[in-house]
């Protein structure tokens, strides 16, 4: 999290104090800065889960004490998915390729959006780049490659 350091109204702030919820839970102090004003970001790595929405909420300290907390950020934790799961080749022609798979065993957390298929054209060019196919939405499962060329 990174924040912006506020009007100090007089008094010069000091520090600050940053809190996280998850989901509906309380807030906890997870980072006390009382002395330390120059510090305006904090990395939350203990207790995070993944596929969890965490909330934080940070406060800034002077001579005179700590002030309202701010409005909540709100973040969901979440991975890549494992790999697609029985990839493999369906049938083919001279000009196009069918291919299938499965979904992967875990989504990472969060809700799959689609695939991506990553293919190279031709076989003289075994050490050529990957080219990156047409998005492919989650609710497909298969997907025909077309436009192929003989070498």
């Amino acid at each position: 999290m990174s924040w912006v350091a506020p009007t100090n109204n007089g008094a010069v702030v000091t520090g600050y104090k940053l809190y996280m919820a998850e989901g509906p839970r309380e807030y906890n102090l997870i980072y006390d800065g009382t002395n330390r004003a120059d510090v305006l970001t904090y990395t939350a790595t203990k207790g995070i889960k993944k596929s969890l929405w965490y909330k934080f909420k940070v406060t800034a300290i002077n001579i005179i004490g700590e002030s309202q907390l701010s409005p909540d950020l709100t973040v969901f934790v979440a991975v890549v998915p494992s790999t697609p799961v029985d990839f493999e080749f369906v049938s083919s022609d001279a000009a196009s390729i069918e291919l299938k798979w499965k979904e992967p065993m875990y989504d990472g957390g969060a809700t799959l959006t689609g695939y991506y298929i990553y293919f190279k054209k031709t076989l003289s060019g075994l050490n050529a780049p990957f080219n990156k196919g047409s998005f492919i939405p989650a609710s497909e499962l298969t997907y025909i490659l077309t436009g192929l060329e003989i070498d």
